[in-house]
């Protein structure tokens, strides 16, 4: 099967569990949520992960489905005809409720481009109604509607820029102006995908925006046949260097240190869509960085201060769309008078970082009992339905969290026994309960990890270690560095 039709959903069962944590609600489009930002500010939330059951059967479904997509590219029927409609701002305005600074900003200063363009075809029509990018990040706003008896969802959504496909990595689909990413039968439903660039890559204007609806029974995600899917790709111009001449570019070079941490600046762009700040981790470090808390970028013109907050959080982790040798990158909204800025500092009120020799768990499985880990708040507790031998559900809870900052704990997928055998984990042998939970108002936050050895592992040598892949362990120490002066 063709790389591009496994690019987002072929994952086994346990791929699919693995990362189902960072999944709200069971979907078959690649992070289609209101997003992780806007959840942080509610008061409390918890993820849960999917059945067992649940999982195998959708992954079994998504096999079928990309298998189906791939040979809609064989297909001997003609392809619909595009379109072209009357490009119009009013035409965004069912999209003007984002949550997305970067781009809300964006359409309340008219830089969001109307396109007009559409398909239909089999009761189906996708329109997509506008688009903007900065080269580094762009946003395709799209409609759908539904003229026929079953409800359908976006199962496959992608772009290309000059014949290269954006990477899927980091990529999402969001909601605009709904709660929910069904297209019910007779109705309509409005989307922003969202798609970090990759910077080292030379997009051109050409975009061409694919879209694969499915509808949502049973039959047809088990199914195999294509008369349950329907393949939409739909072409516009959409210029990545549309900003150029707005853009403001330093390259400071500068070093911020906290909590004895080496955090190298290397670059900052200011665009009227975003504005990004590139770091670098100094690898001399002792501890493993995570994250910086509370970053706030400074801008200043003369007397007049201008600071952004909250930036979304990119990693090699989460994106393709990191600068060559570059570690993380900071997303902002835009600042309205960067070109004026006189001075920018970057401030932080510390950072989420764990000794790097420190970054593992290690059980007796045979006694039930943590061995060591990277903190004293792991504890091992109860499943509420029968685990298996292998089976165990780490638990660790944290105060004074910075809680809708905190990242869930992630370790990795294998194992070594006390004799340095290498083992790899196994699926859960029921319904998993992990979860991430957290509680602004008491900063508060916790977790649950479920983790199978396997049933042959409490035979293996103990204890047993797992490397610790990711931990919220948060340190207060502010600090700033003067980025322009």
């Amino acid at each position: 099967m063709p790389e591009k039709e496994q690019r987002i959903l072929l994952q086994d069962a346990y791929e699919v569990n693995k990362h189902a944590e960072t999944l709200p609600e069971m979907k078959l489009t690649l992070a289609m949520r209101k997003g992780m930002e806007r959840g942080k500010m509610r008061e409390k939330r918890r993820f849960y992960f999917w059945s067992t059951g649940t999982v195998m059967a959708l992954a079994a479904a998504l096999l079928i489905i990309n298998y189906s997509i791939g040979s809609l590219a064989h297909r001997e029927e003609p392809a619909p005809k595009q379109t072209a409609g009357i490009p119009s701002q009013s035409a965004l305005d069912p999209y003007r409720s984002t949550y997305l600074k970067g781009l809300a900003s964006a359409m309340d200063r008219g830089l969001v481009k109307p396109i007009a363009e559409s398909v239909e075809q089999k009761g189906y029509r996708v329109e997509v109604d506008g688009a903007v990018t900065d080269g580094r990040m762009a946003y395709v706003l799209f409609g759908v509607r539904n003229q026929t008896d079953k409800e359908v969802i976006n199962a496959d959504v992608s772009l290309e820029l000059g014949g290269v496909e954006a990477p899927s990595k980091g990529a999402s689909v969001e909601l605009a102006g709904s709660n929910s990413n069904i297209i019910s039968a007779n109705g309509a439903n409005h989307f922003i995908y969202t798609v970090p660039l990759n910077p080292s890559v030379q997009y051109t204007k050409d975009a061409k925006f694919h879209v694969t609806l499915t509808e949502t029974s049973n039959e047809a995600l088990m199914s195999s046949s294509n008369k349950y899917r329907t393949a939409f790709d739909i072409s516009f111009e959409l210029d990545p260097g549309m900003f150029k001449d707005k853009e403001r570019v330093l390259r400071p070079d500068r070093t911020l240190t906290v909590d004895g941490q080496q955090v190298r600046v290397t670059q900052v762009i200011y665009t009227p869509l975003h504005t990004y700040v590139d770091l670098d981790y100094d690898q001399a470090n002792g501890k493993q960085v995570f994250r910086l808390l509370s970053p706030v970028l400074i801008g200043k013109v003369g007397d007049e201060v201008e600071k952004l907050y909250y930036p979304k959080w990119y990693s090699r982790d989460n994106s393709e769309a990191l600068t060559e040798g570059t570690d993380a990158m900071l997303m902002y909204g835009s600042g309205q008078e960067y070109a004026e800025y006189d001075s920018i500092r970057l401030k932080t009120e510390g950072t989420a970082a764990v000794d790097k020799d420190q970054l593992q768990i290690v059980i007796d499985l045979k006694k039930k009992q943590i061995v060591e880990a990277p903190d004293d708040r792991f504890t091992l507790i109860s499943y509420t339905r029968t685990a298996g031998p292998g089976e165990v559900l780490i638990h660790r809870e944290l105060e004074n969290a910075y809680a809708g900052e905190s990242l869930s704990l992630s370790l990795d997928d294998s194992f070594t026994d006390a004799d340095g055998n290498v083992h790899k984990r196994q699926s859960p042998e029921g319904y998993s309960q992990g979860g991430h939970s957290w509680s602004n108002k008491k900063d508060t936050m916790g977790d649950d990890y479920d983790y199978n050895f396997g049933k042959d592992a409490v035979n293996y040598p103990q204890p047993l270690t797992i490397k610790v892949k990711q931990i919220w362990m948060p340190i207060q120490d502010t600090q700033a560095v003067e980025l322009l002066k």
